[in-house]
Formats: structure tokens, C-alpha cells, sequence
């Protein structure tokens, strides 16, 4: 990632409550502020996450991504990630809003698929 070497771990468990939860850990060499504008700001997640990124940083606001550097965020294949909180430099709640580019079983079966970011100093 940006020519910073992370170290990344994975784990996958279910709550006591049933929901599914996919943990990724990273751990970047870099201070809370720097990592916060590349999860926040069109010009950091250009760097890593896609070509094309729009983003309405406020609560109720959006971060919107295209893979395909050809298209524009109002194409169909865009994803759209709504923000539904954030603490800023310390956390980051999204709602993922898959597009028709994945099939009708992964969109049914995400109806609530939420990232949470939390931003820790090591």
C-alpha cells in the first residue's frame, strides 16, 4: 500500500448474537492522521483503494468508489458506502451498498453489510 509495507492479519467469527463478522487488522507504519485522510479523502483513497472516489465526509454523507478508472461515480458499478458515524482520527462506520455488478445472492445476503474502521496507535 503506497509503497508502505503493512502487516495484515484476518479473522473470521460469528457473535453471540449470530451476526457474521470479518475482522482485517492492519497495522501501518505511519500516524493516526495520515491513515485517517487515506479512509476519509478522495486524494488518499485514490492511493490505495480505487481510481475513482467522491466523498461527502459528514454523517449521513457518502464515500462512492468505481474500479474501473474509465468510468465516473454516477456509472451503475459504483459501490456506495454510506457513513453513518465517525470519530474523527479514531473511528469510521459505513454501510456498504453493493452494486448489480455482484449477484442477487451476495446483495440478499449482505442487506447489512457495515464496515467499522477503528484507528488505533501502536
Amino acid at each position: 500500500m503506497l509503497g508502505i509495507q503493512a502487516q495484515v492479519t484476518n479473522s473470521f467469527y460469528v457473535t453471540e448474537f449470530g451476526n457474521k463478522a470479518l475482522q482485517f487488522s492492519l497495522v501501518v507504519p505511519t500516524n493516526i492522521e495520515e491513515v485517517w485522510k487515506l479512509f476519509t479523502t478522495e486524494e488518499g483513497l485514490e492511493k490505495w483503494a480505487a481510481p475513482v472516489v467522491k466523498t461527502n465526509m459528514k454523517i449521513g454523507g457518502w464515500i462512492t468508489t468505481n474500479y474501473d478508472s474509465t468510468k465516473t461515480t454516477a456509472d451503475s458499478t459504483t459501490i456506495q458506502l454510506d457513513i453513518i458515524n465517525y470519530l474523527e482520527n479514531e473511528m469510521l462506520t459505513l454501510n456498504v451498498n453493493l452494486n448489480d455488478d455482484f449477484s442477487k445472492e451476495a446483495i440478499n445476503e449482505d442487506e447489512n453489510l457495515q464496515e467499522i474502521i477503528q484507528f488505533i496507535a501502536v
